[in-house]
């Protein structure tokens, strides 16, 4: 795993923690949803319109 995921981890469950608080409408909650949007942008100019759940899933089950 990437230093760049651990980052986006940390930074989402601090976006998680905002909006459970009640924080729904803070600067930081606006970048965590564009990078969240840029991400799942790439990823689809990247992987197309397919489902890659799957995959991902069968990745980490296996230890792959």
């Amino acid at each position: 795993m990437t230093t760049k995921t651990f980052e986006t981890d940390v930074e989402m469950e601090h976006a998680l923690k905002l909006i459970l608080s009640g924080k729904k409408n803070s600067e930081e909650l606006r970048r965590a949803r564009e990078k969240g949007d840029k991400f799942r942008h790439e990823m689809r100019a990247k992987y197309g319109p397919r489902s890659i759940a799957v995959e991902l899933i069968r990745e980490i089950r296996d230890g792959e």
